[in-house]
């Protein structure tokens, strides 16, 4: 049986369930919140596993303060005082994170998304979502599109991204994506991680990045009493790196993987719960809109695009 898309209710809103009905292998989309990832089942040795941890419920989606699988645009992290410069100009985003005083994530996490294509084959299930944005934050008057599309394959999803400055001044953006990965039943502090990094971002109080330092990566690292929340640069000498979060004791790996030239950045955050871990690809460093370090500058018409990739082996 082909890959199909079915139209289901989350509460009281629509949500695309991407599946294969032969392997039960299903992704589960959200469009009316920022077009989130609310259930990720991939399969491996004839066993089908739940691997992203995000509430159940629009109620609760709405609640969270975690940003599970958000999609954080135009900016990830954090920007100090929600301040930065642009081309001459001075701009305030909304402080978001009053706790630290930052902006922090954009502004695209719980956002309507409007389905604009969907396509099933013998061997993927496509589903693409589209969030037009026409300037009126006064903090960020930089109009975009925003498209976000999944790709459903055996044991893979997909999550790709496209970005067209529909304004008429330069554009100054950045992209990831918050996804809490976990193992039904595996507390953190039973796996290890891979991590594809040698260098690691030094904060200060505010989670403002403040330098660089070596990241003593001996290959598989153990995340039994490791509390992490670092930003790292990955490495650079393939053009590909793979984030692995490994579960020994069933013979598991998740793989998480980056095009290293449109995502030379890495969050990596363990909750205070030990039942999931947040692996974030990002395309940019933390305060990228100040600092420049990742940022993308879309001339007016320009699209730019990238991919991450989630594999189950």
């Amino acid at each position: 049986m082909p890959y199909q898309i079915t139209e289901k209710l989350l509460d009281t809103t629509s949500v695309f369930v991407l599946e294969n009905p032969t392997s039960g292998e299903s992704c589960t989309v959200v469009p009316a919140f920022g077009a989130i990832v609310n259930e990720l089942k991939l399969q491996v040795n004839g066993k089908i596993h739940s691997l992203i941890d995000c509430p159940d419920s629009l109620e609760s989606l709405k609640a969270s303060t975690h940003y599970p699988s958000a999609i954080l645009f135009p900016f990830p992290s954090r920007i100090p005082e929600g301040k930065y410069s642009f081309e001459g100009n001075n701009y305030q985003l909304p402080i978001n994170e009053p706790a630290r005083g930052n902006a922090i994530h954009g502004f695209v996490n719980g956002a309507v998304f409007e389905v604009i294509s969907q396509t099933t084959l013998n061997d993927s299930a496509i589903l693409s979502l589209l969030y037009r944005y026409d300037g009126s934050l006064s903090g960020y008057p930089f109009p975009f599109d925003l498209t976000i599309t999944y790709i459903l394959m055996p044991s893979v999803l997909g999550v790709e991204f496209e970005i067209k400055n529909t304004g008429i001044t330069n554009l100054p953006a950045a992209f990831g994506w918050h996804p809490y990965f976990k193992f039904d039943g595996v507390s953190v502090d039973d796996l290890s991680i891979e991590i594809p990094s040698q260098t690691t971002v030094t904060f200060d109080e505010a989670m403002i990045p403040i330098g660089k330092t070596t990241f003593e990566n001996n290959g598989t690292m153990s995340l039994k009493d490791k509390v992490l929340d670092n930003c790292f640069v990955v490495d650079t000498s393939q053009p590909l790196v793979t984030t692995r979060l490994i579960d020994k004791k069933n013979n598991i790996k998740l793989s998480i993987s980056q095009d290293v030239e449109r995502f030379p950045y890495l969050v990596i955050y363990t909750p205070d719960s030990r039942d999931r871990v947040a692996i974030e690809p990002l395309t940019s460093n933390v305060n990228a809109l100040n600092t420049g370090e990742g940022l993308m500058v879309l001339k007016p018409k320009q699209v730019i695009d990238g991919s991450i990739w989630v594999s189950l082996s």
